[in-house]
């Protein structure tokens, strides 16, 4: 195997990972010592699914089910906005504006020798924006 190594020994980036599994030496060496107890610990827990405390049967149960089928990742919260949408609080900013504007430039508008056309946008409810 290729060794993927700067002139200062550090890993380049783009290369194989030098540890794929993600474990650390240490890790590794526990999962091999708790490797041999697996066979006693799943025949304690057969036992304590036949214990007559109903507690215990249920959390030898709990822990036999999360460990053959664990719960699906959750993902994020969704988050739902109920009202106006981003759209139209944008475009009721534009027309407050727009209408600012027309009302300040009014008297300029009507002193300018040019024919000047104003154009009015509007938004209508039937009419809503996709995303």
């Amino acid at each position: 195997m290729q060794d993927n190594r700067d002139g200062a020994g550090r890993w380049l980036k783009g290369g194989p990972s030098p540890n794929p599994g993600g474990l650390s030496r240490r890790q590794a060496a526990v999962v091999r010592l708790l490797e041999g107890l697996t066979p006693k610990a799943v025949k304690t827990l057969g036992l304590l699914l036949d214990d007559q405390d109903p507690q215990v049967r249920l959390g030898a149960a709990k822990e036999i089910i999360g460990r053959v089928a664990p719960p699906p990742p959750r993902g994020p919260a969704a988050v739902v906005n109920v009202g106006v949408s981003a759209g139209d609080a944008h475009m009721a900013v534009l027309m407050a504006k727009a209408q600012q504007r027309c009302a300040e430039t009014e008297g300029a508008v009507a002193a300018l020798p040019v024919a000047a056309t104003v154009v009015s946008i509007e938004s209508r409810p039937d009419q809503q924006a996709t995303h």
